[in-house]
């Protein structure tokens, strides 16, 4: 069973076009040696849904299904991939109509291959929105890839192979130099899955890219 998941939405800032975050699948309050198990608690603030509980897929799903997305690429690592959660996702997503492609060889420190890779399988499997599932790692090559994917959507010369180590290490390293109104209208949907606690990666804009010079560029 998963510990914990999430889908956060946020409207367009910066990085995300639209975010989600939601905990699930056993989100457990413990108090004097007893256990209370949540099935589904939503928050509303002004930027975001948080959607907390054992059944908090079901409304993530939906929102991906009623919003008319119908190709998400899940993003993961080979660990979380062979306890079975992203078996867990892709079902949920399948009962909603939602036809998966999963890509499961992230890194826990993704580099650039990481992201080049994720984003050319988005891209050569017609994807139209990325779900990420795992720790801080999965969900920041996810939040990375989108970012080359809207980079090649406004620009066609932009080559994945050949770009993505200069762009990561040059570009993204000015802090927010590359986010313009284009770039954020070009930037597919993500959908933040976190299954540690300790991750902050399902709520945050940014996202943590080793460069091809093992430096840590801050991609926001």
């Amino acid at each position: 069973m998963l510990s914990r998941l999430a889908v956060r939405v946020r409207p367009q800032r910066l990085l995300l076009s639209t975010t989600q975050r939601c905990f699930s699948s056993r989100a457990l309050h413990v108090s004097s040696n007893k256990s209370f198990q949540l099935a589904l608690n939503t928050l509303e603030f002004a930027t975001q849904t948080v959607y907390a509980g054992t059944e908090a897929l079901v409304p993530a799903t939906e929102y991906l299904a009623g919003s008319g997305f119908k190709r998400p690429l899940i993003v993961s690592d080979k660990g979380v991939f062979k306890a079975g959660i992203v078996a867990q996702v892709e079902q949920a997503l399948t009962s909603k109509g939602l036809q998966a492609t999963v890509f499961s060889d992230c890194h826990a420190n993704p580099g650039v291959l990481d992201v080049q890779l994720i984003a050319k399988a988005f891209l050569d499997n017609n994807c139209d929105c990325c779900v990420g599932v795992g720790g801080g790692g999965p969900l920041d090559a996810a939040k990375g890839a989108m970012a080359l994917v809207a980079r090649k959507r406004i620009s066609t010369s932009f080559d994945l192979t050949k770009d993505t180590g200069d762009y990561i290490t040059n570009t993204c390293r000015k802090f927010g130099s590359s986010v313009t109104p284009e770039f954020l209208a070009a930037v597919p949907q993500v959908i933040a899955i976190p299954t540690t606690a300790g991750t902050g990666s399902d709520g945050g804009k940014s996202a943590v890219i080793t460069d091809s010079n093992g430096v840590k560029v801050i991609i926001n």
